[in-house]
């Protein structure tokens, strides 16, 4: 009842939620024994996982019946859908071993988290860096590391290192960095992948200031059999992506909060249709999703009123999709698959402009959860729409 979820602007306990979520904790996640984060998400009520190969390869996210590019990602609350197609959303930079709670929010969210969260949302959490337990040490170290191996030449390891420091009166940071490697040859032909991933988090906290920041990375290629039409049977894909976000939370006098902070996801996509053959029906893409966002919070024993705006740039260069540029305005393909002699020939972009405005009433039995989007998106009309929601809950008792 204590943990707290994101189903509103501010952050409220489980309890005091108003809408429906599924939380998994750090005991369900123990007793889960997954291999991947997509198969973790198998066990969220409402979540629809469909793997097209094992160890979350490649793998496609719906919630209540929508599809996978109705859904909206988060990373510790910070945006990590792909603009360009939700197959790839489901990449994430983490194993299983760095999560510490799931939370998977059902139903339209629009109001919330902006017009892709169109029948849910899932935020996944991970392991917070370890903080000083004694107070006569100014330093503390701690590390894991696991390895693995099984059929068909699956092999892979996993390493996990983080420190806590003080760094003066009252401060402190802490560090947190994972990273691993798997592969396998495949059972079935055409099944071999192999894929590698970095993450990092810290935490600086100072009185009552925080800056939090994340980087991650990750890349995998793969063999994708029949994944995208059943007429090929050698398609090959690569997938590389790179997240980044810092976000700063401080109080503002008594009642007021201020949160702000910035985040830049980009991805790399190459794809064959016959694989090892150029140019053999051969895509490849580059996107890239940036945005900025601040929120003043307004506190009382009995409510809290949130006002924010954020802005989300959303772009991407091709060789198949976009507007078509002119032939000096050709782009060199980026990535760690860049090929010199293939230019990016298409691009397109659009911004998004959002403002939140909520309200949430926090009585014994009763939430009250009221507010509005205000949306404007560049790549349609440049025209403002609404999105306004009002969610209501009633606990009878503690159990229900």
């Amino acid at each position: 009842q204590d943990v707290e979820v994101l189903a509103t602007r501010v952050s409220l306990t489980a309890e005091q939620t108003p809408r429906m979520v599924t939380v998994l904790r750090a005991a369900d996640i123990a007793a889960a024994a997954v291999h991947s984060v997509n198969d973790l998400l198998e066990y969220a009520v409402g979540v629809d996982v469909r793997q097209r190969g094992e160890f979350g390869v490649q793998t496609d996210v719906s919630v209540r019946g929508g599809n996978f590019d109705q859904i909206t990602v988060l990373l510790n609350g910070v945006n990590i859908s792909s603009p360009h197609t939700g197959h790839l959303t489901a990449d994430f930079p983490v194993t299983a071993l760095d999560i510490e709670q799931v939370e998977v929010l059902e139903g339209p969210a629009a109001r919330v988290f902006g017009t892709s969260a169109f029948t849910g949302v899932i935020n996944i959490v991970t392991r917070k860096p370890q903080k000083i337990e004694d107070s006569s040490k100014n330093n503390d170290f701690g590390g894991m590391g696991h390895v693995y191996g099984g059929s068909y030449g699956y092999a892979g390891a996993d390493l996990s290192l983080n420190s806590a420091h003080k760094v003066g009166e009252n401060a402190s940071l802490t560090n947190l960095l994972t990273g691993g490697y798997s592969r396998s040859d495949g059972a079935t032909p055409n099944s071999d992948f192999g894929s590698t991933r970095i993450f990092y988090q810290g935490s600086l906290k100072k009185d009552v200031l925080s800056v939090d920041g994340q980087f991650g990375y990750s890349y995998k290629d793969y063999g994708a059999n029949t994944f995208y039409g059943a007429a090929s049977t050698d398609q090959w894909e690569s997938n590389e992506r790179y997240i980044a976000s810092l976000q700063v939370q401080t109080p503002l006098g008594e009642h007021w909060e201020l949160m702000a902070g910035g985040n830049w996801n980009r991805w790399f996509d190459h794809y064959q249709w016959h694989r090892g053959t150029s140019p053999g029906g051969e895509n490849f893409h580059k996107v890239d999703a940036a945005g900025m966002h601040a929120n003043i919070g307004y506190n009382t024993a009995h409510g809290r009123t949130s006002l924010g705006y954020e802005m989300r740039y959303e772009g991407i260069y091709s060789t198949s999709l976009g507007q078509l540029l002119d032939t000096c305005d050709w782009v060199a393909t980026g990535g760690h698959d860049a090929t010199a002699d293939i230019r990016y020939k298409k691009h397109d972009d659009r911004l998004n402009h959002n403002i939140y405005l909520e309200h949430d009433v926090l009585l014994d039995q009763w939430t009250v959860s009221l507010g509005v989007l205000a949306n404007l998106n560049t790549g349609l009309d440049h025209k403002w729409r609404l999105y306004p929601g009002i969610d209501v809950a009633y606990r009878p008792s503690k159990e229900w």
